[in-house]
């Protein structure tokens, strides 16, 4: 069977599951399936409350990865109680089971090391919220199209500098090899029973020019 053409759409609803699939084999492998699956879905919802473009990377009908964007004045009230509902829903079923507790302890360190890290980079005007590839997404170009996608969303719209945050657990040169600049790296405070081994992960925040900035011109 011949391969088919990688193509790039915009994100439907109907994409979820797999989406939420990706995610999870990405970061909450080590977790029950029950646990790792309603983090994975916390996850995507929480990125999604603040995302005002989405995209998905689909191969042989199979999505294979996806990135959301976001340009903070463009979000709307409505997307984003509409998506933080669905969240705190899943976190209140979580809280009934201690491994569950575990995983939104651990969110919860996240999120404060990228409050820590965007309060000493920002402010910035758009940020590139959540980028994932599956393994099956190598070698077909898809992470720079789809990067390159969101950097002309951001142009069009006269976005000149935007953030992402990354860590030691992804591909963080990719970013690097776009130009973007680190701006700040923290480590992840860990506790008994994190999954991370002897080497917990560093977190970091990157900030980049579109072809719209000063730098870029």
């Amino acid at each position: 069977m011949t391969e088919s053409t990688p193509i790039i759409r915009a994100m439907r609803r109907s994409d979820l599951p797999q989406i939420e699939q990706i995610t999870g084999d990405m970061w909450y492998a080590e977790y029950e399936p029950k646990v790792g699956a309603a983090l994975s879905h916390i996850d995507v919802e929480h990125c999604l409350a603040r995302a005002t473009f989405a995209r998905v990377a689909e191969l042989n009908g199979e999505i294979v990865g996806f990135i959301l964007a976001s340009i903070p004045a463009h979000t709307t009230q409505v997307s984003k109680l509409r998506h933080t509902a669905r969240m705190v829903g899943s976190a209140l079923r979580l809280l009934a089971d201690k491994a569950g507790r575990r995983g939104l302890d651990e969110f919860a360190r996240i999120a404060r090391v990228d409050d820590r890290l965007l309060r000493d980079a920002g402010p910035f005007d758009a940020e590139v919220v959540l980028f994932v590839l599956a393994p099956a997404a190598r070698g077909h170009g898809l992470g720079k199209r789809m990067f390159g996608a969101v950097m002309e969303y951001f142009a069009a719209n006269g976005i000149d500098e935007y953030f992402l945050f990354t860590d030691t657990t992804c591909d963080y040169t990719f970013y690097e090899h776009r130009g973007l600049e680190r701006r700040g790296a923290l480590p992840l405070e860990t506790k008994p029973g994190d999954c991370y081994g002897s080497e917990p992960p560093t977190f970091f925040v990157y900030a980049g020019m579109t072809s719209h900035g000063p730098q870029a011109k």
